[in-house]
């Protein structure tokens, strides 16, 4: 039987033991061979001495031989002949040797995972093996906090730190099989992370959400040329959630208005508050001329994600009417920034500056039938805000990114004032046909708030004037009609106050 050792470099070393002088042939698994001759040999005596006559037979002497093949082997057959000097070959000496390293592929892993999700992987080997720990797994943007198993088939746990793709891989000579043969290098197995993916998702939904909040608090800038803008001070609560309104009145070319809400669900809270200083001037009877200054604050949380930010925005606007005709036209440009604070995951908090800008235009008739002023109007709106880059606390490249909303809007609204003892009462209804657009660059793209498309709203109100005791007010609205993913709701009673 010839002895086989697999070398380093896959080559075969193959060596025994014939007569000496005998040439050796030695056949490879490749069908490669190689011939040398035995060598002498210290004689030795196969199973002790055979004695003739009381004289010991002479011991018969043995030659060693010694092969490598040329080339790096696969598993096979190897054949050994010897042939002596009278030219007499020994039969064929079969060996089956293992030459082939072992093969390794992990499998089993999600596509994709979660902020520091911990997750399962199988590692299956060609072959059993041993010496596999959990130090031979080569994990990026991961650790191994778990390994079972044995012979060819183990498992694998891995848990996520955030901070990238996960990387999983084997590196060669990590086990060996029964035959010494190391294994092969394994696949690279790569498992995307959505920490970053899902933070900028975070962040594009709040600023979706706030653009949504700018455009619907923007203060009604007509009531200042008719005369129709009156000091407002109501405030509503109701279980889980409610608002206040404060608002100047048109006699001064001054004035301001101060909003808030908030709300409260299972897992969800939300807190708004909008403010507005401006001041105009009359350039004729029939336009003024003006400036503003907005501020806003939002802060959500929703679970463990919490994202606030406070913003300021500036700009000019102008107020115009139609000479003859009751027909009213304003607009406004603003621009701003903002700062804020995000925690995607509840377990730590980064801060990102946005810049923003915002336009409106909006056109209101009057059209007076039996007792009944009809007011038609549309009104056409912009908001963009451009998020910076940043890095976060895992080390994450963040990376910038623009949402917009435009949203046009058609309505009417209907008002009639009925006379009653010590007062007026005023029925108001409304109805509006609400078109929005969104658009983003990056993850801001892939967000689309329930509000986009067509959606209706309607609007009901009572009010009572008394000279002596105020105004009371009642008023509901339903928004969302014909929106499958978007409804907003709320009804508040309220006492204003003209000063």
């Amino acid at each position: 039987m010839a002895n086989v050792v697999v070398n380093a470099d896959r080559t075969l070393t193959v060596s025994g033991t014939t007569e000496p002088g005998a040439t050796v042939t030695v056949t490879f698994p490749d069908g490669s061979s190689a011939t040398t001759m035995a060598s002498g040999g210290a004689a030795a005596l196969a199973r002790g001495t055979l004695r003739v006559r009381g004289a010991a037979l002479a011991p018969q002497p043995v030659g060693n031989y010694s092969v490598v093949s040329a080339t790096p082997q696969t598993s096979g057959n190897i054949t050994v002949t010897a042939t002596d000097a009278n030219g007499n070959t020994s039969d064929a000496n079969l060996t089956v040797v293992d030459a082939t390293s072992p093969d390794v592929v992990i499998s089993g892993a999600p596509e994709r995972l979660t902020h520091k999700a911990s997750f399962e992987v199988t590692i299956t080997f060609s072959e059993s093996v041993t010496g596999f720990e959990a130090s031979d797994i080569t994990a990026s943007h991961a650790t191994v906090t778990g390994l079972s198993g044995s012979g060819a088939i183990y498992t694998a746990t891995i848990a996520s730190v955030g901070t990238g793709n996960v990387g999983l891989s084997v590196a060669a000579g990590a086990a060996v099989d029964a035959a010494g043969n190391v294994t092969n290098a394994s696949n690279t197995l790569v498992v995307s992370d959505t920490t970053v993916e899902e933070t900028q998702k975070t962040i594009a939904s709040f600023l979706y959400s706030r653009a949504n909040q700018l455009l619907s608090n923007q203060p009604d800038l007509t009531g200042f040329l008719d005369g129709t803008s009156d000091g407002t001070l109501n405030a509503a609560v109701t279980r889980g959630r409610g608002h206040f309104n404060l608002a100047s009145g048109a006699t001064s070319n001054a004035w301001f208005r101060l909003k808030g809400a908030w709300s409260e669900d299972d897992t969800a809270d939300s807190r708004s508050v909008f403010g507005a200083f401006g001041g105009h001037i009359h350039l004729r009877e029939t336009v003024l001329l003006g400036a503003m200054l907005q501020f806003d604050h939002l802060s959500q949380e929703d679970g463990a994600s919490r994202v606030e930010g406070t913003g300021w925005l500036v700009g000019p606007y102008v107020v115009a009417k139609l000479p003859g005709d009751p027909l009213y036209f304003e607009g406004r440009l603003l621009y701003g920034k903002s700062s804020n604070s995000v925690s995607p995951f509840g377990t730590y908090e980064d801060d990102f500056d946005t810049s923003r800008l915002l336009a409106q235009v909006k056109v209101t008739g009057e059209i007076a039938s039996q007792g009944t002023l009809f007011s038609p109007y549309m009104d056409a709106a912009y908001v963009k805000e451009d998020q910076d880059g940043y890095t976060d606390s895992l080390g994450n490249a963040i990376s910038a990114q623009t949402v917009d909303l435009m949203q046009v809007t058609f309505g009417l609204d209907a008002e009639r004032s009925i006379a009653v003892q010590n007062g007026a009462l005023t029925l108001r209804g409304g109805i509006s046909g609400i078109w929005s657009s969104t658009g983003g660059t990056a993850v801001a793209e892939t967000v689309l708030p329930g509000y986009a498309g067509w959606r209706g709203k309607l609007d009901a109100g009572v009010s009572y004037v008394s000279a002596s005791h105020g105004t009371f007010t009642a008023s509901a609205f339903l928004d969302g009609l014909g929106a499958s993913d978007y409804q907003s709701y709320g009804v508040s009673v309220g006492y204003s106050l003209a000063f």
